[in-house]
């Protein structure tokens, strides 16, 4: 368990300097969702969020105006975690 967890930190803070490199600047400043990618601790807590499929769609549509090769990076994400 204690090695379980420690590889899960170490993909979310991977894919989350990944998508902090991405999408910084993405989201709106108005955003009303938890989700952006503007600092590595906002990411962080983001993708740990995603976790749970909460709000996965609301995370990735600004992401999606950026490029449609984004979901991507989501998909991957989900599959790895």
């Amino acid at each position: 368990l204690k090695s379980l967890s420690i590889l899960l930190i170490i993909v979310i803070i991977m894919w989350g300097l990944l998508g902090v490199r991405l999408f910084a600047g993405v989201y709106p400043s108005n955003w009303e969702a938890d989700a952006d990618f503007d600092s590595i601790e906002r990411a962080a807590l983001s993708l740990f969020v995603l976790l749970t499929t909460e709000n996965y769609p609301q995370c990735m549509n600004p992401a999606l105006d950026v490029s449609q090769w984004s979901v991507l990076f989501f998909w991957t994400y989900f599959f790895v975690a």
